[in-house]
C-alpha cells in the first residue's frame, strides 16, 4: 500500500514535469513563430541596405 502510494506521488510528480516541459515549449514555439517574420524582415533590410547601390 504504502509502495503504491509512492509509485503514484512519483508518477504525479513526473506528470507536472511533463506539463511543465510542453507548457514552456509551446511557449517557446510560440515566441520564435512571432519572432520569426520580425528576424525574416530585419535580415532582408540589412541584406538589402548591405547591397551596394548602383
Amino acid at each position: 500500500r504504502f509502495v503504491v502510494a509512492e509509485i503514484g506521488d512519483l508518477c504525479w510528480k513526473v506528470f507536472q514535469l511533463q506539463t511543465a516541459i510542453s507548457e514552456a515549449s509551446v511557449t517557446t514555439c510560440h515566441f520564435l513563430s512571432l519572432l520569426g517574420p520580425w528576424s525574416w524582415f530585419v535580415w532582408v533590410e540589412s541584406a538589402a541596405s548591405a547591397r551596394p547601390v548602383d
